[in-house]
């Protein structure tokens, strides 16, 4: 008997994936007992669908995502020290506006605003360059499989503008406290240049991050390029031009095939070679 058969279900709302496991167990039980002759040994794994079909793609999707993220802290310590460097040469104004009265919650909320419009507009410009992206990969893919499928959902909008502001708020941060305790009688003179410089400090230490960041994400990028140029220099062991392949699926059971008791496996007896 050949069990070809793959169902595919869906959950009743509660019920998780182990309970519906243990109920399609009780079910092999039975089906064995009531054929054993066939069913022996025979059972099914409940896995989730998604993870079914594209569950491979993790191996893959995973660095792909490392990388990215590389990106977007690079691009977020470079802002954070144009930011901060900013925020130096406006420590007079930030002086004269906490002179005035504005305390150091209004010149961190005046912070906030500035970095998150910012982001704000940096994700808004991704998401159009992601789209142009889409379809100038749609153009170029042809056979590309399931190329019809890549789209870009609410769930991704909401995740990038998320992301966004989230960078706004943590990037933002130490420009903003920076900003907010401004030291009035030395920003309000002449020598404030003496001051800026002696917090020069974070900006290097944002530069030495950012510098780090790149050379992790070269290096990544490297090996993985010189990975793909070693794999098209394998040799085979055969010439791979004009050669016709073919899959031949012998019937399970009888003279050709065995199945292994306790699982979907199948041995291939002697008479295969003959075949």
């Amino acid at each position: 008997m050949d069990h070809w058969l793959m169902p595919v279900a869906r959950l009743k709302p509660g019920v998780t994936l182990q309970q519906a496991q243990l109920e399609m167990d009780v079910i092999a039980k039975r089906l064995e007992q009531t054929y054993p002759a066939t069913n022996k040994g025979v059972g099914k794994r409940v896995r989730l669908l998604q993870e079914e079909l594209f569950g491979w793609a993790r191996g893959a999707l995973y660095p792909l995502l490392g990388a990215v993220g590389f990106v977007l802290l690079i691009g977020c310590v470079n802002v954070a020290n144009l930011m901060q460097s900013r925020t130096e040469g406006r420590r007079k104004e930030y002086a004269l506006r906490a002179s005035l009265g504005a305390g150091r919650r209004r010149l961190i909320q005046l912070l906030f605003v500035e970095s998150s419009l910012l982001a704000l507009l940096g994700g808004v410009l991704g998401i159009v360059l992601t789209f142009l992206g889409i379809r100038l990969f749609l153009a170029l893919a042809e056979d590309f499989p399931n190329a019809e499928s890549i789209r870009i959902d609410v769930r991704v909008l909401v995740f990038t503008l998320g992301i966004s502001m989230l960078t706004a708020l943590l990037f933002g941060l130490l420009p903003a406290l920076h900003a907010s305790r401004p030291n009035l009688n030395l920003a309000l003179r002449e020598g404030e240049r003496r001051t800026a410089t002696s917090r020069s400090w974070v900006r290097h230490l944002l530069a030495v991050s950012e510098i780090g960041l790149a050379m992790v994400l070269l290096v990544g990028a490297g090996l993985m390029i010189n990975t793909l140029l070693h794999l098209r220099r394998v040799n085979p062991g055969f010439v791979p031009e004009n050669v016709l392949t073919m899959n031949i699926q012998l019937p399970e059971g009888g003279k050709y095939l065995e199945r292994v008791p306790g699982g979907d496996m199948e041995k291939p007896l002697p008479s295969v070679t003959a075949f």
